[in-house]
C-alpha cells in the first residue's frame, strides 16, 4: 500500500484509511484479525470516534494498540463535536469536546 507525505506530520501515511465504527468488544479476536491484515499490507491510518459503538469501538482499539505494542507508528483520527443518537433516538451533541479531551481520550 502506497504512503504519502501529510504536511505537519512526521510519518507518511497510507492512501487507504481503516474505519472503525463497526469495532466491537465482542468481536474482539475478528477485530484484532481486521486490523492486523490492515498493518501487514502496509496501513497505518485509523479513523476512531468516542461516539463509535458508545466508546466501544475506540476501547478495542486501544486494546490492539496496547497488545501489538505499535502506537507510535499508527495515525490516529478521531473526531470532536459529534453529535450521537442514544438507545431511545435522542440525540446529543458530545458534551467537553475540549482539544485536552480529546487528546486524552486517544
Amino acid at each position: 500500500m502506497d504512503r504519502v507525505p501529510v504536511n505537519g506530520l512526521t510519518h507518511k501515511c497510507s492512501q487507504i484509511v481503516l474505519g472503525t465504527s463497526f469495532f466491537r468488544s465482542e468481536f474482539q479476536d475478528q477485530v484484532f484479525e481486521i486490523a492486523d491484515i490492515y498493518i501487514e499490507n502496509g496501513g497505518n491510518v485509523l479513523d476512531t470516534s468516542s461516539v463509535y459503538g458508545f466508546g466501544d469501538s475506540e476501547r478495542i482499539v486501544a486494546k490492539w494498540l496496547k497488545t501489538r505494542k505499535i502506537r507510535n507508528d499508527i495515525l490516529l483520527i478521531s473526531k470532536a463535536c459529534h453529535h450521537f443518537v442514544d438507545e431511545q433516538g435522542g440525540h446529543y451533541p458530545e458534551k467537553n469536546a475540549s482539544t485536552r479531551r480529546v487528546f486524552l481520550r486517544i
